[in-house]
């Protein structure tokens, strides 16, 4: 009698958490999506990618935000992996839009991806997993992707014009270098704040 009770008691709890795990499944949860993309710091050397990313929290409490993980790949191979640790959470009944940066290294870049070589723009696929903590369930992630199209600067034409010689003497030369710079890429390059040497 007594392992009958036991054994119906173990049964009962059972199917209490197949009735709380039917309940979770059935519940809305967080949602996130990539609403802009866009680059920042472009130069000869590498591009920083800006990720606007908006988790919408459908629960009554507060939504802890965790962590991001990023991995950026070009036809197929990947290039760039890392991790974002954003605090914060998201309100109840609400949304917040994260930004999440991704620097991109040309010259780590090339020797990865055989396949791109100085061009305007090369494709890339970029693979984010943003985790929440979700009441009730624990973490979360949240898969999401985005594609587009990664400027890839060239090297831009430089001719020396003319050298006007300003001072002349046997301790010190000065003199105005006159540079022609030519943007070679479709896109605005900034030459002007560049560094040079002679």
């Amino acid at each position: 009698m007594r392992n009958r009770a036991l054994l119906l008691a173990l049964l009962a709890s059972l199917a209490g958490c197949q009735a709380v795990q039917d309940v979770l499944a059935a519940a809305d949860k967080p949602t996130a999506r990539v609403t802009a993309v866009h680059f920042a710091d472009l130069s000869l050397q590498g591009i920083g990618l800006v990720f606007d990313v908006e988790i919408r929290n459908p629960y009554s409490v507060s939504l802890p935000l965790l962590g991001m993980d990023v991995a950026l790949s070009s036809r197929g191979k990947q290039f760039l992996s890392g991790a974002s640790e954003v605090s914060g959470t998201v309100p109840a009944k609400g949304s917040r839009t994260v930004p999440v940066r991704a620097d991109v290294d040309f010259a780590g870049m090339r020797p990865v991806v055989t396949a791109v070589t100085p061009a305007p723009l090369v494709p890339w696929k970029a693979a984010l997993t943003r985790s929440v903590d979700a009441p009730g369930v624990g973490r979360l992630a949240l898969p999401l992707s985005k594609s587009g199209e990664l400027p890839v600067p060239t090297v831009p034409g430089v001719s020396l014009k003319r050298i006007e010689w300003r001072k002349l003497t046997l301790d010190e030369a000065q003199a105005v270098l006159h540079v022609d710079l030519k943007n070679t890429n479709s896109f605005v390059l900034d030459l002007v704040s560049r560094g040079y040497e002679l």
